[in-house]
């Protein structure tokens, strides 16, 4: 039943024990990171390994943040896999037939797959082929079988019995990343097959080079266990692929020349372009792509954009990233900020590569900025960002009129929406000092500023989860919908599904937070001054109780409704 395999996968993935705390072994993932792995004196560090070399498509040579093509397929029945794993022996896989009867039929279940590469795919400098084409040679630990185009797919998907223990799928590194399914392991599966594609996403990780990674505070797809809290690769996932395979617009010949630049936009008067905006939290939603890095000191990212009218233009470069407790599988966390990784330097060039802005004065972690430099029409210009250390580094680029940002739109995308109050939580939760997310003016960031970007600036109640200005009954529909009221689920709720308070959970804590506000079936927030928070003027109990006799009359008239 999916209760049983949710506790099952939760508390293992690969080879990691069910016991809590319990030492991991026999986990072929679990290697020691040597010097190969980890860059002595560098500031990488995720846990990362090597990256694949060689492919069917690209050939050989391939190197570190190097675009790459993968091609990918699923081996026919009967295809033989040798042993790699305690308790596996060969057998003879059976993934087809085990997935057909899971989900119904092929046309099912191999939209899920590819749905787990595409998304691998925009988030990086990967783009992924299927190969429907496969040979049947054994799949083992040794590449003596390297894709080749039209025989057999670089990532060879498989599946058998692999024997007693809590297995669930397990990968071979690069250059070889095929991946076997323990078909021996019954599940029921879930609405939207999330742990399923969850599980094929972390097992391709470790396919693309990244190890396990342990975090107290925060969430990733390749910590050593398979959760629903979120979907698909979190922050410290894509940091890690984009330093081996580079970010997307490394793709279809990269950004790395005036030739090549990304084209940002054309500039009309008090506006403003912007690159790298979703780069804020360690939580990555499925609609966010825009992350943009440099991963090491040989890198180049260069824009393009023009001007409409003649008009004084800024550039404003910040590296980005959160900050959060980071270490390998059965190491000691320590504190990551993501945001001073690598030292960034901004140019700003006309048409003719003439360089007619320059900033360089920012220590690592620190923004650069070039202030108001004339630009004419007629002409493209250039932004052109490197890095001095040999470290990957998120940032975001932002050209045009700087003081268009509305205070609390962290995101810089003209709406205070969900995105913002989760960077703020974020950003409080982490006891940051950012100054961005100040907005209450007092040179600290805590819960004062959530209580001001919510009842000052977004001029709307605590409980508003769909953030349209008002607090109803429709907003606690939308918050129990998700089924994560107090959940055994860490760290897995957000503004959206009833996270109020910030520390991602929904529970107790925030109906009473929510209700205290006396703001439940009022209609907009009448007067958005920042007053003290007033008692209820009914008891809570009560008001709890009417909103949930609410909730059950809107439910019956959604299902009498269908």
């Amino acid at each position: 039943m999916f209760r049983n395999f949710l506790w099952q996968v939760m508390a293992i993935l690969c080879l990691v024990p069910a016991t809590a705390g319990a030492q991991f072994t026999g986990d072929p993932h679990d290697h020691p990171l040597g010097d190969d792995f980890v860059e002595s004196g560098s500031r990488l560090r995720f846990q990362l390994g090597d990256r694949w070399q060689r492919t069917a498509t690209n050939g050989s040579g391939l190197g570190q943040g190097d675009p790459t093509t993968l091609t990918w397929g699923i081996v026919p029945d009967g295809t033989q896999i040798v042993a790699f794993v305690s308790n596996e022996v060969d057998g003879r896989s059976d993934l087809n037939s085990y997935l057909d009867e899971k989900f119904g039929d092929r046309s099912a279940w191999l939209p899920l797959f590819e749905g787990v590469f595409d998304r691998w795919s925009e988030l990086s400098g990967l783009s992924y082929v299927y190969e429907a084409r496969d040979d049947g040679r054994p799949i083992q630990e040794a590449n003596s079988h390297p894709g080749v185009l039209g025989v057999r797919a670089d990532i060879r998907i498989a599946g058998h019995v692999v024997g007693d223990g809590p297995l669930l799928a397990y990968s071979h590194f690069p250059d070889r990343g095929d991946i076997v399914f323990d078909t021996g392991d019954g599940f029921d599966v879930d609405p939207g097959a999330l742990l399923f594609r969850n599980l094929v996403a972390h097992e391709h990780g470790h396919g693309l080079g990244l190890y396990h990674t342990i975090s107290d505070d925060s969430r990733a797809l390749m910590q050593p266990f398979v959760s629903p809290a979120f979907d698909g690769p979190q922050f410290d996932d894509i940091l890690g692929v984009q330093r081996n395979y580079g970010d997307a617009l490394e793709k279809k010949g990269g950004n790395d020349s005036l030739a090549k630049a990304h084209f940002l936009g054309a500039l009309s008067a008090q506006q403003k372009l912007s690159i790298g905006t979703d780069a804020f939290l360690t939580r990555v939603f499925p609609e966010q792509t825009d992350f943009v890095s440099i991963d090491d000191d040989s890198d180049i990212d260069v824009y393009a954009f023009e001007v409409t009218s003649p008009q004084n233009v800024s550039l404003w470069l910040r590296p980005m990233g959160p900050t959060y407790l980071e270490g390998p599988q059965q190491g000691t966390q320590t504190v990551l900020n993501t945001s001073a990784l690598n030292d960034l330097a901004l140019e700003l060039l006309d048409s003719s590569g003439s360089v007619i802005g320059l900033s360089t004065s920012g220590e690592i972690g620190e923004e650069e900025r070039i202030e108001d430099v004339l630009l004419m029409p007629g002409h493209r210009y250039f932004a052109r960002i490197t890095g001095a250390d040999n470290a990957a580094q998120m940032y975001r680029l932002d050209v045009g009129d700087l003081t268009v940002a509305e205070l609390g739109d962290f995101d810089a995308n003209g709406f205070l929406d969900v995105t913002d109050i989760e960077a703020l939580s974020d950003a409080v939760r982490s006891e940051s000092n950012d100054l961005r997310f100040d907005v209450n003016g007092d040179q600290l960031v805590n819960a004062d500023d959530r209580f001001v970007w919510v009842n000052d600036l977004k001029k709307t109640y605590f409980g508003d989860s769909n953030l349209d200005g008002e607090f109803n009954s429709s907003d606690l529909v939308i918050g129990f919908s998700a089924g994560e009221f107090e959940d055994d689920i860490p760290l897995n709720s957000t503004w959206a599904t009833g996270d109020w308070n910030g520390d991602l959970e929904f529970g107790t804590g925030d109906l009473v937070l929510a209700f205290q506000a006396d703001g439940f079936e009022k209609g907009r927030r009448p007067d958005a001054s920042v007053q003290s928070v007033p008692e209820p003027k009914v008891p809570f109990a009560w008001m709890v109780l009417l909103a949930s006799w609410r909730i059950r009359r809107q439910m019956v008239r959604t299902v009498r409704k269908s």
